[in-house]
């Protein structure tokens, strides 16, 4: 029984991906399937109204580590990602969008920062050997901004803390108190993580924009919830 505990668990919060989910899936088992470590995927479909439902039951039949929690209704990606983290059962865990704009190759470094100590892990494109690819101008223009001024007022020197492609371990997740249910979850963690003192490190990373479906981001909406993190923390009890 011990044997089939997973040492990585993957989350991947899905909105409407039919297009982008059959090619990142083959792509992540063929990855997995590589590292020689037993893993499990667990696909949370955030109340897609396409064909998500039905290729995540397909893949699932053919991959018997991909758990699928399917929602009748939308609640947002952070909500997606705190659900589908509460499922899991590996040590190491990493958050993965469905989009296809991370690079799996990264899994790799990122477990092995992990097993060297590292609580969590980001995936930073603004760092030396990092690239924001093919990433709209005005996404490209709030990540940066969003993290200069997240490194002014939290005074360490994170350089991209907006990206959700991240890696932590499960026992470093438990100590941690998020509650934002949108995009605005990805600079929480790491504003509550650098709070409880959790060891963070970043690795370059090739990012990009997404080609197939439309985006939920929404810039204004998003980029409040951003801001307005720095300014709450106490309010919020991330001490």
């Amino acid at each position: 029984m011990v044997e089939n505990i997973p040492k990585i668990s993957i989350v991947i919060p899905t909105y409407n991906e039919a297009q982008n989910l059959p090619i990142l899936l083959n792509d992540l088992f063929s990855k997995l399937n590589s590292l020689n470590q037993n893993s499990e995927v667990i696909v949370v479909n955030d109340g897609s109204t396409d064909d998500t439902a039905s290729i995540c039951r397909t893949f699932s039949a053919k991959y018997p580590q991909l758990r699928i929690i399917d929602r009748p209704s939308q609640r947002g990606m952070g909500y997606s990602l705190k659900e589908g983290t509460a499922a899991t059962n590996g040590e190491f865990i990493i958050w993965l969008m469905a989009d296809l704009v991370d690079d799996l190759s990264n899994i790799p470094l990122m477990i092995e920062k992990l097993e060297q100590g590292a609580d969590l892990v980001l995936a930073s494109r603004a760092m030396k050997g990092g690239s924001y690819g093919r990433l709209l101008p005005w996404k490209r223009w709030l990540s940066k901004t969003y993290s200069t001024i997240f490194n002014f007022f939290m005074g360490v020197p994170i350089h991209d803390s907006t990206n959700a492609h991240r890696a932590f371990r499960n026992q470093a997740y438990n100590k941690l108190n998020l509650q934002e249910d949108g995009f605005a979850i990805s600079p929480e963690m790491v504003i509550d993580a650098q709070r409880k003192n959790l060891a963070i490190v970043e690795i370059p990373v090739k990012g990009g924009d997404r080609i197939y479906g439309i985006t939920n981001f929404r810039i204004f909406r998003h980029g409040i919830r951003y801001f307005k993190l720095l300014f709450w923390p106490k309010r919020r009890k991330l001490l």
